[in-house]
């Protein structure tokens, strides 16, 4: 059944606009939830304390959402790996399947056709998806569902369980490391690897705050494979170092906190940008920062003397 993506995509401002809290909110998906009271509904969750309040369930047919990211509108959205479908989540939580219906992405449906999908929305409100499983890039379409692929298929360097635009940079939280992901062509370079102990191989979420802030949160499990309780961590998007910062919820793969904030003054640059950099130009820069100190050096001697 078609449906219509602009009478569905309209909120309520109240529900899902994060500057609503005090505190940094985000909103998660319990997708791999074991206890049927709460798995695959939408929770808001306070990322200093793993406080979570569930706001309803997504409904039938939707029992793998991998991932979530609000539009340049406050709209959110989410993506179904079981039936390879964008949804339109309701501020009760329901989902409702844009274009036309199941499936509207046009990726290959079945187990092993699993893609443990992301998406974020950039500045100019263009809708990106990335596969992990694929290592693939997409560009896609917030009304249809569509997406195209960019670039070649595989062309992200690692597995990335999620992505999220800081600014215009495009950030994706590998299984264990943070990446920077070009949106041109669709490749990575490794930002930093995590500590040891930290993993987001068994699934998670990534997402930027209104200040710049990295969040992120991991799917966890004990050494029997059960669920235990998912982990908060800020990411420091310069090193990639992930500090823990609470807990919350068990079976998360998903986090979105706000629309993508663009008018940020960031700040420094992410490593994997600077090595970008030609090397001759790395060592000019060098040369010149070392000629700035060296007259810094004497004339401060100078006025030294005078005094």
């Amino acid at each position: 059944m078609r449906c219509a993506p602009t009478k569905l995509l309209l909120f309520a401002t109240a529900i899902f606009t994060p500057a609503a809290f005090a505190q940094v909110t985000g909103f998660v998906v319990t997708s791999d939830a074991s206890n049927a009271a709460t798995a695959d509904r939408l929770h808001r969750i306070d990322l200093q304390s793993g406080a979570a309040t569930m706001i309803g369930p997504l409904g039938p047919g939707f029992e793998d959402v991998e991932g979530l990211a609000f539009d340049q509108q406050s709209n959110l959205f989410g993506i179904d790996d079981a039936t390879k479908t964008l949804i339109a989540i309701g501020p009760t939580g329901r989902a409702t399947a844009l274009g036309a219906g199941l499936g509207n992405t046009r990726l290959a449906v079945g187990e092993s056709n699993a893609q443990d999908p992301s998406l974020a929305f950039n500045c100019r409100n263009e809708l990106f998806v990335l596969a992990k499983n694929s290592r693939s890039l997409y560009r896609g379409s917030a009304s249809t569902g569509v997406l195209d692929l960019i670039g070649s298929a595989g062309a992200a360097a690692g597995k990335i369980t999620d992505i999220a635009f800081r600014g215009e940079e495009l950030f994706g939280l590998g299984d264990d490391a943070l990446f920077a992901i070009s949106t041109a062509n669709g490749t990575t370079r490794q930002i930093g690897a995590f500590a040891s102990g930290t993993s987001f191989s068994e699934g998670g979420g990534l997402s930027v705050d209104s200040t710049g802030k990295l969040w992120a949160v991991a799917e966890v499990r004990k050494a029997d494979l059960s669920l235990d309780q998912s982990a908060i961590y800020q990411i420091d998007p310069l090193s990639g170092v992930a500090t823990r910062i609470s807990s919350t919820l068990a079976g998360i793969e998903s986090l979105s906190i706000g629309a993508t904030p663009c008018n940020l003054n960031l700040g420094g640059t992410p490593a994997a940008l600077v090595s970008q950099v030609p090397a001759s130009s790395r060592s000019s820069i060098l040369l010149l920062a070392g000629i700035l100190l060296l007259v810094g050096v004497v004339a401060g001697r100078r006025f030294g003397a005078l005094g």
